[in-house]
């Protein structure tokens, strides 16, 4: 397989050098190769991918006006609604669920005349960190699989690093984009919340919830994003410019507790963007020791109404995987004050970032304290404290869902076992073009490479086209 993307796709469809049924043809192909192993689709909608090929083609051969996404293959996190198409959320319940209409997010896109290859794989009801899906399987990681892809969308970000879609659309309450992002070497954006508009994504908390893109590269990140934020002026950032761009390196919090070999990727990234112009000053944060509380409080107690039917109904508790039972035993146990009290608690995060925002223009961390697990694991070993893996892989993820800052999962290097590593770009609300600009600039200059290595490891080898005998029947 190679590795398309958007630009490519659509100069060569204008130039008649390849059609959208081809390019559908060869993604279907390939899903139907590598899923049964990777588990990254729940559902592979090929009927309905080849559909949408066959007219998109009759629209290019008449000469019509194309989108901005004609003909680009994509996957969609199966707890985004997609019309006529199954919706599980990952879960036993909603099985044989098929909206009757289409998420915003997913409306914008096929606007723009994307073809769907299929509904990703995910943590059930996006309840985790692995994708350790007891119902449709464990996300396989394409660097190594014998690893978790991270959670809970996993699935879109292990289709987009092994080449299933070209890009795909995940959800993220405490770090479930840019967690997996992190975990698969992809480009990985929560962006500003209600930025893009969460109406048909199956919510754990209408407060932490944010619908965000995953891409291989800056470039496919800001065209996909500036449609599902029906601002197409994004892809104008791409601009190799950050002198004078004041980069905030924290003093404390997240240079604790992390792996050694991360903290190195982590310091380097920080050298490097200092060479690219950046005036780097150090930052001290608010105090978030209680982030992992605060995000408990609101998530467990918005789930609480919104699974309120699951809870009071117990023959559909059964249909539900161990882990998320026990989160499903802890809803309605948080006292209205308590939740009351975290909301006040999150204004005071949000005016603590807002002042020291009032300094810098972008933050940066590291994504993760650790890299992708194996599969299986409970527990990680980090200066020889022992964490749980939920709270490990949302440390440093969660806290810009209480302020609801956009942030962005940017690749940095590849560790000595093999598993990529990754920094977070952190801007002010609304400053996503911030964001575009100094991903691309630090991709630009220190991520060919990378990407190199990545999709020799995590793309399978081979030409499908030579195979696609069928394409003109």
């Amino acid at each position: 397989m190679i590795r398309w993307n958007i630009k490519d796709l659509h100069n060569g469809y204008l130039n008649k050098e390849i059609s959208p049924v081809e390019i559908t043809k060869q993604y279907l192909k390939y899903a139907e190769e590598i899923n049964p192993e990777m588990n990254a689709y729940i559902t592979i909608a090929a009927e309905e991918a080849l559909s949408t090929a066959k007219s998109l083609e009759k629209l290019l051969m008449s000469g019509g006006k194309i989108g901005s996404l004609f003909g680009v293959p994509v996957s969609i996190k199966d707890n985004i609604d997609t019309h006529g198409i199954r919706t599980t959320a990952g879960s036993k319940i909603e099985q044989d669920r098929i909206p009757e209409r289409d998420s915003i997010a997913f409306s914008r896109l096929r606007k723009e005349e994307v073809v769907l290859i299929g509904k990703n794989n995910m943590h059930e009801f996006a309840f985790g960190v692995t994708s350790e899906n007891p119902h449709y399987g464990t996300v396989k990681n394409p660097w190594n699989k014998e690893h978790v892809a991270g959670g809970s969308s996993g699935g879109s970000a292990a289709a987009v690093a092994a080449g299933l879609s070209v890009v795909s659309v995940g959800s993220d309450t405490g770090g479930s984009v840019r967690g997996p992002s992190a975990s698969n070497g992809v480009v990985g954006l929560k962006p500003t919340r209600n930025l893009i508009p969460p109406q048909g994504t199956k919510h754990i908390s209408w407060t932490l919830d944010h619908v965000g893109p995953i891409a291989a590269n800056m470039t496919d990140m800001a065209i996909v994003t500036g449609v599902l934020s029906d601002d197409k002026n994004l892809s104008t950032q791409l601009i190799e410019d950050l002198r004078g761009v004041k980069v905030g390196v924290p003093t404390s919090f997240f240079n604790e507790q992390l792996d050694a070999e991360l903290y190195n990727f982590y310091t380097t990234a920080i050298s490097q963007f200092e060479s690219l112009g950046c005036d780097i000053v150090e930052v001290e944060l608010p105090d978030i020791s209680d982030f992992f509380d605060l995000t408990l409080a609101i998530a467990i107690s918005e789930a609480g109404h919104i699974f309120k039917q699951v809870m009071s109904n117990k023959s559909q508790i059964a249909l539900l995987g161990e882990d998320l039972k026990v989160y499903i035993e802890q809803m309605g146990s948080f006292p209205a004050y308590q939740y009351i009290g975290s909301m006040f608690r999150r204004d005071e995060y949000l005016a603590a970032f807002n002042e020291m925002f009032e300094s810098i223009d972008l933050l940066i961390t590291p994504t993760l304290p650790k890299t992708p697990q194996k599969i299986g694991v409970k527990e990680v070993l980090i200066d020889s404290k022992i964490e749980d893996i939920f709270h490990c892989m949302n440390r440093f993820t969660a806290v810009f869902n209480i302020v609801g800052y956009p942030a962005l999962a940017l690749p940095c290097g590849i560790t000595t076992k093999n598993l990529p590593a990754s920094v977070q770009l952190i801007a002010a609300p609304n400053q996503e073009g911030m964001l575009m600009k100094a991903g691309y600039t630090y991709e630009q200059n220190f991520l060919h490479e990378f990407y190199k290595t990545r999709d020799a490891i995590c793309l399978k080898t081979g030409d499908l086209s030579l195979s696609l005998g069928d394409i003109s029947k």
